[in-house]
This record gives structure tokens, C-alpha cells and sequence, in this order.
């Protein structure tokens, strides 16, 4: 997505789950119909593409890094993540991510639920004193 449109504007992500895999790269190789409608891509556009083109810019690379390092490791990973639409809006979810091994080989599922207010609001400042982190020449 050419993140030079962003909007300032909520999708409001507010039932349902939205579900996904991923190969071993971490580009998606499946994709629930929730997944489609909140991303506003087709199927044709998502497969075989990295995940990560889905992070809103606002993503503090911090748990991008922590999210890989822990699935890596054979770890899961679970937390709040704010996702840009191919239309350039943007929505919350809780994102849970496991690591696969299927005849040997590795493929990362994840689930999401909505975030509620609560959520929403610890996160979005924990997030923003992390970019100010980075932005300053941490991590």
C-alpha cells in the first residue's frame, strides 16, 4: 500500500475474527473473509505478500522485532496492533500468533479480536512513548 495516503480515520473493527496464516517468511498464504473486508484487499492482492505491508506506520518497529524474535524462538505472541486498509484508514485489533510446524514446515497462524476502549487507550500510549523512544535513537 502506498502509505503516503493514510487517513486520520478508524475502520471500526467491532465483531467477528479475523484469521490468517503466513509462511515461514511471513507472507500471507490465507486469509478469512473477515481478513479481506478489514483490510479492504482482495485474496489476489494479500497472497505472497508479507504481512507486515498491513502495519500502520504508527507500529513502533519494537513489536514488529518482538513479535519475530518470540515466534522464532517457537514462542507465541500476543499483543495490540494497529493495521492500515488498502484504502488508507486504519484499525485495532489483539492479534495472537503461533508458530506451526506441519511435516516440517513452519507457518505462523494468527487470530484477532477487536480491541476494546480500554485497550485501545494503554495502548496507543505505551506506543506512542515507544516511537518517541525510537525516534530519538532508541532501539
Amino acid at each position: 500500500m502506498d502509505k503516503s495516503i493514510l487517513i486520520d480515520e478508524e475502520y471500526l473493527f467491532d465483531a467477528g475474527v479475523i484469521v490468517s496464516s503466513m509462511d515461514s517468511n511471513g507472507n500471507v498464504i490465507y486469509a478469512n473473509r473477515k481478513f479481506l473486508e478489514m483490510t479492504s484487499y482482495s485474496k489476489d492482492e494479500l497472497y505472497g505478500n508479507h504481512h507486515s505491508m498491513l502495519w500502520h506506520p504508527d507500529m513502533p518497529a519494537a513489536i514488529l522485532d518482538d513479535a519475530w524474535t518470540n515466534l522464532n524462538a517457537g514462542n507465541n505472541w500476543e499483543g495490540a496492533v494497529k493495521y492500515i486498509r488498502k484504502d488508507g484508514r486504519y484499525y485495532w485489533v489483539y492479534l495472537e500468533f503461533v508458530r506451526v510446524i506441519e511435516n516440517g514446515i513452519t507457518l505462523y497462524s494468527a487470530a484477532r479480536r477487536p480491541l476494546d476502549d480500554n485497550e485501545k487507550r494503554k495502548t496507543i500510549n505505551a506506543y506512542n512513548d515507544l516511537l518517541e523512544e525510537e525516534n530519538n535513537g532508541g532501539h
